[in-house]
């Protein structure tokens, strides 16, 4: 149905007349130059490639951008997004992870817009005053962190009654609210799908000119099986305030992700193309679990949207973080937020807010698999399945030379400095994971086991959470 719309609607597009001031631009030349040469009216007709925009596309009342065609122009060759095939027979907007991709207040036409991110604002991909018509606009964030406020639209903001979105499909981005689509305006015709929330952060004081923070020890009995026993070291380390996310990163935040990146599949797993972007192992294709490929996008298998996402290697974990304006945790930073009370000391159970792992965990035997994110009790400042669930990658090197679980020794900071790398002589390639997982139970998911991986290494059992950059 989608094909045969777009379809349809090329085949009108060829009644519009051509305005004195029509230009045409070729993949590679600047469109927002092309655009201010149309003079304030005509038609901007843009060639299949990738636009990748240094600053946001400002599209002007009388000018309209129209994507899908060949080096010839011709309308009768034209290729709309719900028609191709593949992205060499697209129109795309990329909006580099650093801005929202264009405000419309003409029309824009026939393109796909991506990787679009508002930090204060409204409208992800599109801030929209003018049409918006026949796109695709997927993997794009609205997200404001720390202020209280929410962004709204991850994919559209309808600024005012005027504005329409009409035969758009608007999939895959992230928003505080209004996930997909939000705004006043006209909404006609359009499939709105599989838009989800941007991840909500937690803050957790700082203790510079304070306390110190004295982590534990991890413990093993004799035979090195896990132990619940705790155990202070002798370290102090010192931290500023910074914002955590409240849950565990779900498949639905991370196919936002995936719907924006040049991606491609071999045998090993899901990688960058991009040259710049290197040919790090991001994730690994499952069925159950994870994302799995569905014509040109990663999706997650029906009724698991809201899982935590896994079978994602470090690398993986660290570019979604980045891609958001975040960071992977400090292992310092991961512990001191799990042990974190609301009135800001430093609580010493064993578990991530409790004594028993019942009341904060999903792990082995109770209730015996993965779940949800959040579906336990949080650990009293509202960070859900620091205990249980997956494991989660922190950003930290961990000396794996020494034996199953080596003494590891985290960095000593001033008293002005956050946590950054660990100090270690015995860096080895390995990162550190924390908190425990689904398959496992007892000392494994206490708040003092340490754990490691090699950071190409996935799984059902290991998944991540951001530090968030307001």
């Amino acid at each position: 149905m989608r094909k045969r719309i777009f379809t349809v609607m090329a085949a009108l597009c060829g009644l519009v007349a051509v305005n004195a001031a029509d230009v045409n631009v070729l993949a590679g030349e600047n469109l927002a130059t092309k655009i201010s040469d149309a003079a304030g009216s005509g038609i901007v007709r843009v060639q299949v490639g990738t636009y990748v925009l240094p600053a946001e596309l400002i599209i002007p009342t009388g000018v309209t951008v129209k994507g899908g065609y060949d080096v010839t122009f011709d309308e009768k060759t034209r290729v709309y997004p719900g028609a191709a095939s593949s992205a060499a027979e697209m129109t795309i907007l990329d909006g580099d992870a650093a801005h929202r991709v264009a405000s419309v207040a003409g029309t824009l036409e026939g393109v796909v817009v991506r990787n679009g991110h508002v930090r204060t604002g409204n409208g992800g991909g599109v801030s929209v005053t003018g049409t918006v018509q026949n796109c695709i606009i997927k993997g794009n964030v609205a997200m404001t962190v720390g202020t209280g406020a929410e962004s709204l639209g991850g994919g559209v903001y309808l600024d005012g009654a005027d504005a329409k979105l009409i035969n758009s499909v608007v999939a895959f981005n992230m928003a505080n609210n209004g996930y997909g689509v939000a705004g006043e305006g006209q909404v006609i015709n359009n499939t709105i799908t599989a838009n989800t929330y941007a991840p909500v952060a937690v803050a957790i004081a700082g203790n510079v000119g304070g306390s110190p923070f004295t982590h534990y020890k991890h413990w093993v009995d004799a035979n090195n099986a896990w132990s619940t026993a705790n155990g202070f070291d002798a370290q102090e380390l010192y931290f500023d305030g910074f914002s955590i996310a409240q849950t565990q990163t779900t498949t639905s935040q991370y196919a936002v992700f995936a719907a924006a990146m040049d991606l491609k599949v071999d045998g090993t797993g899901v990688l960058f193309v991009d040259a710049a972007k290197g040919t790090d192992k991001l994730f690994q294709v499952d069925g159950t679990y994870g994302l799995h490929l569905s014509g040109m996008d990663y999706i997650y298998k029906v009724g698991n949207a809201n899982w935590p996402m896994s079978y994602v290697s470090w690398y993986g974990a660290k570019a979604y973080c980045e891609w958001i304006g975040g960071a992977l945790p400090t292992e310092g930073q991961w512990e001191y937020a799990a042990r974190m009370n609301e009135d800001k000391t430093i609580n010493t159970m064993v578990y991530a807010g409790s004594e028993d792992a019942k009341e904060v965990a999903c792990y082995a035997g109770y209730p015996g698999g993965m779940q949800e994110v959040a579906t336990k009790m949080n650990n009293g400042i509202g960070l859900y399945d620091m205990s249980g669930n997956v494991w989660e990658w922190c950003f930290d090197l961990y000396d794996a030379t020494g034996g199953n679980y080596p003494d590891y020794t985290l960095a000593a900071v001033s008293d002005s400095q956050s946590l950054t790398n660990p100090v270690n002589d015995k860096k080895g390639s390995h990162r550190v994971s924390r908190g425990g997982s689904y398959s496992i139970a007892g000392g494994g998911l206490s708040l003092a086991c340490r754990n490691y991986n090699a950071p190409t290494s996935v799984g059902s059992y290991i998944g991540f959470r951001p530090v968030l950059i307001p």
